[in-house]
Formats: C-alpha cells, structure tokens, sequence
C-alpha cells in the first residue's frame, strides 16, 4: 500500500473555473505552499487534470495532454527501463479509499496506462530519485480523535537501532 491515495491530492490545489471566478470577483486566492510530485488524475468526477507544485512553491491544478505528460516524466537517460512513474489505483472497502494497487511504469507503461485510460479513477505520480546515499522518507499521519504521529522509512540503520 501506498498512500496518499487518489482522493489527498485533488483537494490540494483550487480548481481552474473556480480561481477564474474568484479571480473575477477580485477575490484573494490563497494557495497551499508545498512540494508535490507531479500527480496525473484521471477519470475523476471533475474530469482528469493535473496536481503539481510551481516555480513559487504553491500547488497548481491543470488540464493535460498525454504528450505534455510523457515530455514531462521521460528521463534525459535513454534508458526504455528506467522507472519514470507510480501507477496508483484506489481499492474501495466499505465506500472508502482504503488502499492503493501499485504499480511502477517505465516509458512504455506509462504511455499505455495514459492511452488505455480504464473507467476507473486512477492516478500517475512522477517517480522521484533520491539524491545521496541516505534516502529517506518522512510521514506524518493525523486521525481525527487519535494522537497524530511520525514515522520515517530510511535505507540506512544506526548501530544504535540494531538488536
């Protein structure tokens, strides 16, 4: 399972007719500033559109091309196996998102799951290297009600930690 699923991101930047709206009205537009990988939604109930974070660090919401996204992923690497992609497909239990089927995309994969595009909704994050030798993930997880909490997936271990 990895998460966040499909749903997180969609409430995270404002929708395009939305901002034209407020943008109408004379209306301030507060953006959420944070660092998103690229995300591609498809076949959500407002249609397919992408999440991403732009030069000012705040989140963005736009419509696509298949090639805009296949320019945008592709690795400067020629390299037909390199993984460019995450492939994430919502598992519903109960009516809620409970976990996602994943899937890695290199070049290739990812230009069938855009072109396929099933009826389900799904989305495509853009596959991040790590920089260095110590990778690291940092999660943090609030739940209404519960004590919030953080855990970190590293590929290093202290000797400190070890049993």
């Amino acid at each position: 399972m990895l998460q966040p699923s499909v749903m997180f991101f969609k409430f995270l930047a404002i929708k395009n007719d939305l901002e034209l709206d407020l943008i109408k009205q004379g209306k301030e537009i507060k953006r959420l500033k944070l660092n998103v990988p690229d995300t591609i939604i498809i076949n959500d109930h407002d249609g397919s559109y992408w999440v991403y974070t732009d030069l000012d660090g705040c989140v963005r919401r736009t419509s696509f091309s298949d090639g805009d996204v296949v320019n945008k992923f592709k690795s400067f690497v020629n390299d037909e196996n390199e993984v460019i992609g995450i492939y994430k497909l919502p598992v519903y239990k109960n009516g809620r998102a409970e976990e996602n089927i994943v899937e890695v995309l290199n070049l290739e994969s990812l230009e069938r799951n855009l072109i396929s595009k099933n009826n389900s909704e799904f989305a495509i994050q853009r596959f991040i290297k790590c920089r260095g030798p110590k990778a690291f993930i940092c999660r943090s997880v609030w739940c209404k009600n519960k004590p919030p909490y953080v855990y970190i997936l590293t590929n290093k271990v202290s000797n400190e930690y070890l049993f």
